[in-house]
């Protein structure tokens, strides 16, 4: 049996990949097919089929040995990727239930309207999981580098920011920037938010997007990656390799720097005293952050798209 695997594995190998140790690489293939299986007991399992599967997945350029690679890949969710791609409908109802109804519920939570919504998550369905004549299902680039539910929420957060920014394009559309900004922040309603709103929305939406504007792109870059893909420190600081407390703090210097250039702004346009300005903010302090994240989401990135990569060290910890 495991030596069936070695076998599948060594025959599908790319190119150029020197073949591993046969008694090696089996005993590590048949622990790698049995903690996918555990951790997806719904997977019809093929053994032979997932080994030469986890084969395609070696990067010739990396020079690290085959089994080296293989123990540094996320091989439980390889696992499943497998098997959807192999069409195995228990599978693909796997990752709906456990990673992608999540996801959508992200979505809802912040702020989507639910046509959206819905549209988004059927894109991402047929082009995940089915995929066209002209393109093959999107699930066949997942690489195992990183999970497969962070891999998954990114694609959802994108296919709905997409159908965003087609609708902004089109006249009388209700899920412009603006809409949605108005819609997220009508979320946290309470008389004095409504006094401020009558007053003042105009110009702390202005103010905000200024604020938003004047950051450079590995700020945006950050913001982007923890308001809009939804990455949480810990993920981020292995992006960057640093520690979490390091990335915690560029996200705190950026969103300070946002919020203390609304502030000036508003006070500067509207004339506010500071203890006015304060007494408001403490009120809508948490809504100031939820129209930040709307406005993130309709926003495209930069022209040359660095705004959704990678942002660089993120500053200076100073």
């Amino acid at each position: 049996m495991t030596h069936d695997l070695a076998r599948a594995f060594v025959a599908a190998l790319p190119a150029g990949v020197a073949a591993p140790d046969g008694d090696a690489v089996a005993e590590v293939l048949a622990r790698l097919a049995a903690s996918g299986a555990e951790r997806w007991p719904e997977v019809d399992a093929e053994p032979a089929a997932f080994a030469a599967y986890l084969a395609r997945r070696v990067d010739v350029e990396d020079l690290k040995p085959c089994i080296e690679q293989l123990e540094g890949l996320s091989t439980d969710d390889l696992y499943i990727a497998w098997a959807c791609l192999a069409g195995q409908p228990s599978a693909i109802a796997a990752v709906e239930t456990r990673l992608l109804r999540k996801h959508q519920r992200v979505l809802a939570k912040r702020g989507f309207p639910q046509t959206v919504i819905d549209e988004a998550m059927q894109r991402v369905r047929e082009q995940v999981f089915v995929g066209r004549s002209d393109r093959p299902a999107t699930l066949g680039q997942f690489a195992g580098r990183s999970s497969l539910d962070g891999w998954l929420r990114i694609v959802v957060i994108r296919a709905a920011l997409e159908l965003v920014r087609s609708e902004q394009a089109k006249p009388d559309s209700g899920t412009g920037g603006d809409q949605l900004l108005d819609r997220i922040a009508d979320s946290q309603r309470s008389p004095e938010l409504a006094l401020l709103k009558g007053r003042y929305r105009a110009a702390f939406a202005d103010a905000l997007r200024q604020a938003l504007a004047s950051l450079d792109k590995r700020q945006r870059t950050l913001l982007r990656q923890y308001y809009v893909f939804g990455l949480n420190f810990n993920e981020m600081a292995r992006i960057y390799a640093v520690d979490r407390s390091r990335v915690s703090r560029w996200v705190s210097r950026i969103r300070d720097e946002i919020f203390d250039g609304t502030r000036q702004r508003v006070m500067d346009q509207l004339s506010l005293a500071a203890p006015d300005y304060e007494s408001v903010l403490r009120v809508v302090g948490s809504d100031l952050e939820l129209s930040l994240s709307a406005l993130l989401l309709t926003t495209p990135p930069a022209p040359d798209g660095r705004d959704d990569g990678d942002g660089g060290d993120g500053g200076d910890d100073g």
